[in-house]
């Protein structure tokens, strides 16, 4: 039986079957567009609720399986490893410390402490599980003694797909006739280079080219976006993932957007890559990473800049047998990180 903890803003304490998965919310608030001290509070909420929470169960769990970020995720099941002798896999899904570290130059002075628990929490792992190259050459520096494998993020290919973007689909997200589409799903926050996200919106709507952009998400520049953006948009709050699978089945492109000036965050594994490409979208990249390398290498989309997105669009919009082929090659590269194809590797990893 599999028991999964995690948070919600409700006041009580609530628990219910999900997909055949016993989840335990826990009262703890969070949203992404808190600012440091209250995520600081709210992480530290998390860890305090899930201690409270061990001690009124009759019945532990054979093993923890933490996936971060935050590094205190990974800190609580070491936690529960001290206190009630359970083992514990550790996930990777951001390298942390590194991106606060590398985003916000006043944490520095705590970088000692943070790397301390980094290393502790990896060698105290029955082992660590990273989601891109980067990451598990990166753990394996920190933690040579510590058994790594890399099972990337996964797509699914029975939610997501290429469907017709018929008249119903346009109505839906409010394209108008002849347009091509540009999707954006999931998180706009400070590490997702909002401003380049506008910049390129700006950019097609004074080419005055027949492209409109679709955003389906949240985040703490979420409001701002929205408001600077041009005509040739359409916002949209997240609501479900299934809404996500709907609109990247019919668009055209998907734009995986983060900033360029913060080296570590191109070591990231994006959902929204292997959604979008499961979906058959061109993928649009705007910085140098291990994903805009496997993307280009599959023909399967192109990293972009303000000096090239134009061009690369025009071409695409003048040769629909080039957009076409290139969506063929995103699903082609989808399917090479279906679930289907990792999860066994997963399983034998934590089983060893």
């Amino acid at each position: 039986e599999v028991h999964m903890g995690t948070a919600h803003e409700a006041p009580n304490y609530l628990q219910k079957k999900v997909a055949g998965i016993q989840v335990h919310y826990l009262p703890v608030a969070y949203r992404q567009s808190m600012g440091l001290a209250s995520r600081g509070r709210a992480f530290r909420g998390y860890v305090e609720a899930v201690l409270r929470w061990a001690t009124t169960q009759s019945e532990l769990p054979d093993r923890v399986y933490a996936t971060s970020t935050p590094l205190t995720v990974g800190y609580l099941a070491y936690r529960l490893k001290q206190r009630y002798d359970i083992p514990y896999h550790f996930e990777v899904r951001d390298l942390w410390p590194d991106v606060p570290l590398q985003m916000l130059p006043a944490l520095k002075l705590l970088a000692p402490i943070f790397r301390f628990w980094e290393r502790h929490i990896y060698r105290h792992a029955e082992g660590v599980v990273a989601l891109s190259s980067p990451m598990a050459e990166t753990v394996q520096r920190r933690a040579p003694k510590v058994p790594v494998t890399l099972i990337p993020n996964m797509a699914d290919p029975e939610l997501f797909h290429p469907r017709v973007a018929d008249a119903a689909w346009r109505k839906r997200w409010g394209i108008p006739v002849g347009h091509r589409v540009i999707a954006y799903t999931g998180s706009l926050g400070q590490a997702n280079a909002p401003t380049t996200v506008l910049n390129f919106m700006e950019l097609t709507h004074k080419a005055k080219l027949p492209i409109h952009w679709v955003l389906l998400g949240e985040g703490s520049y979420w409001e701002e976006v929205q408001e600077k953006a041009p005509e040739n948009t359409s916002f949209f709050s997240l609501s479900s993932k299934a809404d996500v699978a709907f609109l990247l089945g019919g668009a055209d492109f998907a734009l995986i957007s983060f900033l360029e000036n913060i080296p570590v965050l191109g070591s990231n594994s994006p959902n929204k890559l292997f959604d979008a490409l499961a979906s058959g979208c061109v993928i649009l990249t705007n910085r140098e990473g291990w994903y805009s390398q496997e993307v280009e290498r599959a023909q399967a989309g192109k990293m972009v800049n303000k000096s090239t997105l134009i061009l690369l669009l025009t071409e695409y919009l003048k040769n629909y047998q080039l957009l076409e082929s290139t969506q063929e090659k995103s699903v082609e590269m989808g399917a090479r990180f279906a679930l289907q194809e990792w999860i066994p590797r997963w399983k034998k990893f934590i089983n060893a």
